[in-house]
């Protein structure tokens, strides 16, 4: 199957850029960079699987820029750009099967993968879409880092791209030095010094409390300041944006909103993803508020009983409270 009827497709779709894999070679480098309980067989999760093609979404768009207020939201999550790329995958794939000689086939011909099972940094790595940077996030030197990547795994054979193993990074430390909590290490991300990570996990490490700032969601810093995502293409912002919400939430609504609202106003977005309680988005807003003004943070235990939490989100809640006001 020719690769350039395929790219000229994914282009048709407004997938920005793609690549393609032999199914041993990714599980070659898998082997080759993680350890042996880390390791996973691919076929595990597509047992036909032969090809791996792997695409990166750009979100690169001119509004995209979080902005300098209270409430802030990462640039990666202001809309779902993982549930428009799976979308725009589905539609190659299916486009994939119907070019394909096989197309008569009665097994299963692909499956998509996209922030879930697969490593689609490794994927994309193993095709050479792009090169896994100090910040652990992989970088293109033409899309840079802001982007969401997935996969789809396919049952036929088609010829893979050599991979460009050219070191991007080099003798630069700039994201490693703009971490505001030192978190990263070469390719690592210590996850409980990573604010990204914190802003959806249960646990909260309040000796960042200050470093947290007053953002609500996420964090870029790394890949604000990478010099390959300094001059990137703006893109055309017509296309309607599944799971839109902007770069910034009003933390008034803490006082606002009651278990429930949270999960309507981020539907679709991943911040409204169920594996993400809706007492961590009030978390967030309390430990943003801590470095507003303290009594917002009394405001909210005394009054805590009118959002309808329950028992144990209550309690989760006030202990947050009395934490940050013994800081």
């Amino acid at each position: 199957m020719e690769k350039k009827s395929i790219a000229c497709l994914a282009e048709s779709l407004g997938i920005d850029k793609i690549s393609f894999a032999k199914v041993d070679d990714y599980i070659y480098y898998e082997k080759y960079f993680y350890k042996q309980n880390e390791f996973r067989d691919i076929r595990s999760l597509f047992s036909n699987a032969k090809t791996v093609v792997s695409a990166l979404l750009s979100y690169n768009y001119e509004w995209n820029i979080p902005a300098d207020k209270p409430g802030c939201i990462a640039e990666y999550t202001s809309a779902n750009f993982y549930k428009i790329l799976s979308k725009k995958l589905d539609k190659l794939a299916k486009g994939i099967k119907r070019l394909s000689r096989d197309n008569c086939r009665n097994d299963k011909f692909y499956r998509i993968f996209v922030n879930s099972k697969l490593n689609d940094k490794l994927a994309a790595y193993s095709g050479g879409l792009g090169y896994i940077a100090r910040n652990s996030l992989v970088t293109n030197a033409e899309y840079g880092s802001k982007f969401v990547i997935g996969s789809i795994l396919l049952n036929i054979d088609i010829d893979p791209d050599l991979v460009a193993a050219v070191d991007l990074c080099k003798d630069c430390r700039a994201c490693l030095n703009a971490c505001p909590t030192g978190a990263l290490s070469d390719k690592k991300v210590v996850k409980g010094r990573c604010l990204q990570h914190i802003s959806s996990s249960l646990d909260f490490n309040y000796d960042l409390i200050k470093e947290w700032g007053t953002r609500f969601y996420g964090c870029g810093e790394c890949r604000a300041v990478c010099p390959y995502n300094q001059n990137l293409q703006i893109k055309d912002s017509g296309e309607e944006l599944i799971g839109f919400v902007g770069n910034n939430f009003d933390l008034n609504n803490l006082f606002i909103f009651k278990k429930g609202d949270y999960k309507n106003y981020f539907k679709n977005n991943q911040i409204g993803a169920g594996w993400i309680d809706e007492v961590i988005l009030a978390r967030n807003c309390l430990a943003s508020f801590y470095n507003i003004d303290r009594k917002f943070v009394e405001k909210y235990l005394k009054e805590i009983e009118l959002f309808g939490w329950n028992a144990a989100e209550t309690e989760y809640l006030k202990n947050v409270c009395k934490i940050l006001l013994s800081l």
